[in-house]
């Protein structure tokens, strides 16, 4: 496993929402830059990042015939891929609060619509987690904007019947929560992490962070609550989480309670109940949160998100700046790979190579530029 390609000309990004497609392609949905007027109503943009070109490109004939068919601009969504569709749901924007309206984007079409969807819709919610298994979309969590409440709800969308279910389920739930990650694994949704509060389901700025981790039987509509052993990391939001084999990878994430940053990688076996967590050569990402996460084939794709520009004594880490680097995290290097790897760490010289190779060269060889241009929030 290694860090290989660091590409910094995207959009900048933070809550963003970002599905994987055919193994190469990576199509990311709306989210915030700070700076931005975000009193406007503007509709959902869309980017796609081509693994094999390095390219990223605006998807630019998203337009629907239909205003109303396009989502506006929102944070705090999440999108899912289900054959050849892609699934938003949630998310809030300044204007319009929190949306619980199912948006569907076709990967052939380019198109957006609104399905005609049945059954217990679930509230407008902001923070929660998307989860698939076979043709069914898992909602858990997040944060009901009507009720002001965080929820620790399952709500489940059929894709074939176009149906939401809210169904009875059995054993302890997690507790509320908003900003976990939710992986699939065979019939099991892991959840892992995310903010509560002292107050439960109740907002009182008192945030909590559990770092258990709870397993749904999707079943037998169960909850089940996993005895751990090894490196239990801390409690954390705003992280990533991806499947692969038997485990899952974590990345990042922040805890409000130790105003800190993470930009670690945690592994849980599923089959050990087993956490570690290692370190990974290569150009890495700097710590940070709300950035996305996609796995394609052997390689993770982390996009945006927000870090720290400065930690201050008293404040914590005030000011934010928000990010448009893209790393890859290769788990099986190929031959070609390690060849590249090889000849830049002999600092061989390549400008006889064809363009292509050139410029993975070049990517897979940046480093961090001090003078980075970058916006500042309050955190």
């Amino acid at each position: 496993m290694r860090w290989t390609v660091v590409c910094r000309d995207g959009p900048r990004r933070v809550n963003h929402a970002a599905v994987a497609v055919n193994d190469r392609y990576v199509f990311t949905f709306g989210g915030f830059c700070s700076g931005e007027d975000y009193t406007r109503i503007l509709k959902m943009d869309v980017h796609m990042f081509d693994l094999h070109k390095l390219k990223w490109m605006k998807v630019s004939n998203v337009e629907s015939d239909d205003y109303d068919s396009t989502p506006f601009m929102r944070y705090g969504h999440t999108a899912s891929i289900v054959g050849r569709k892609i699934y938003i749901f949630g998310g809030r924007n300044e204007v319009y609060g929190a949306c619980n309206r199912v948006f569907t984007f076709g990967i052939n079409t380019f198109k957006w619509s609104i399905p005609n969807v049945y059954g217990t819709i679930p509230p407008p919610h902001d923070g929660h987690s998307a989860c698939v298994i076979a043709c069914n979309i898992y909602i858990f969590g997040g944060y009901t904007d009507w009720l002001q409440r965080y929820s620790k709800d399952i709500y489940i969308f059929n894709t074939e019947k176009l149906t939401w279910t809210h169904p009875q389920v059995y054993g302890e739930a997690p507790s509320w929560r908003d900003f976990h990650t939710a992986t699939a694994m065979g019939k099991y949704m892991y959840i892992f992490g995310g903010r509560g509060d002292m107050m439960g389901e109740i907002h009182s700025n008192q945030d909590v962070y559990d770092n258990k981790i709870v397993a749904f039987d999707t079943d037998k509509y169960t909850w089940q609550h996993i005895k751990t052993s090894g490196s239990i990391p801390l409690g954390r939001r705003s992280h990533s989480a991806v499947a692969r084999g038997n485990c899952i990878y974590m990345f990042g994430g922040y805890n409000g309670s130790l105003r800190k940053h993470f930009n670690d990688i945690i592994k849980f076996n599923t089959d050990t109940k087993e956490w570690n967590s290692f370190v990974v050569s290569g150009e890495h990402p700097c710590p940070r949160r709300r950035h996305t996460c996609c796995i394609l084939q052997d390689k993770v794709i982390i996009y945006g998100g927000s870090s720290p520009v400065h930690f201050d004594e008293y404040e914590g880490e005030r000011h934010l700046q928000d990010h448009n680097d893209l790393f890859v995290l290769d788990f099986n290097p190929s031959l070609k790979t390690l060849c590249q790897l090889a000849l830049l760490k002999n600092r061989l010289d390549y400008n006889l190579l064809p363009p292509l190779l050139r410029k993975e060269l070049a990517l897979m060889s940046t480093k961090t530029s001090q003078q980075e241009h970058h916006t500042l929030a309050q955190g």
